[in-house]
């Protein structure tokens, strides 16, 4: 079954502000990881905002607060003026 079949995003929410969420491309993902030093994450849930994002592990979503990234230096050209 495809990740997006899995998950429904247009229910899911961002727990802090209540924004719609999008699945990360295969470009942000990698840029997340590389600057994170991870190679576990499966797969990024990013807010509207471009601001936080929320990891899939396992084809769950850990949309707590305690699981959030903050993109702004793990994906700085989200953030350019």
């Amino acid at each position: 079954m495809d990740l997006m079949d899995s998950l429904n995003l247009t229910m899911l929410r961002d727990p802090q502000t209540g924004q719609e969420l999008r699945l990360a491309t295969a470009t942000e993902l990698e840029t997340v990881a590389q600057n994170l030093k991870s190679e576990r994450l499966d797969a990024l849930l990013i807010s509207a905002d471009g601001r936080r994002a929320y990891p899939i592990e396992g084809g769950l979503a850990l949309l707590l607060t305690e699981n959030c990234l903050e993109l702004e230096h793990l994906l700085p050209e989200l953030h350019k003026p």
